[in-house]
């Protein structure tokens, strides 16, 4: 039986971790800069980046309508991309998409529900 190289297994996780922690960090600068140009963006939170493999992102919203989001995955990705790659300043582009970020409205719920079951 084989066994996985574990050391390089690692490196791969660090190096997605570390590309997805990088991405996050300049896709808010990149929003911010959007927003400014376009208000139609306003109110879109990056939430969190997920890096599957070392070329594609899972980028997560809040506060984005389906219009919103429409846009994001279809005029701005390629410009979004663009200008992401370009301040990485890595060899390959990303490819990115864009989702709503359901974790934080159902945790949300969930501590409403908490809280009226202690008033109760």
């Amino acid at each position: 039986m084989i066994l996985p190289n574990i050391e390089k297994t690692n490196k791969k996780y660090i190096r997605e971790q570390q590309i997805a922690e990088e991405s996050y960090k300049r896709l808010i600068q990149i929003m911010r800069d959007l927003t400014d140009e376009d208000e139609n963006l306003s109110g879109i939170k990056i939430t969190k980046v997920r890096a599957k493999g070392l070329q594609v992102l899972r980028i997560y919203v809040d506060g984005c309508s389906t219009a919103q989001l429409k846009s994001l995955n279809g005029e701005y990705k390629n410009r979004i991309r663009h200008l992401l790659g370009k301040s990485l300043q890595l060899r390959y582009s990303l490819s990115i998409s864009f989702y709503i970020d359901t974790e934080l409205s159902a945790r949300e719920e969930l501590e409403n529900l908490l809280h009226d079951n202690d008033l109760s």
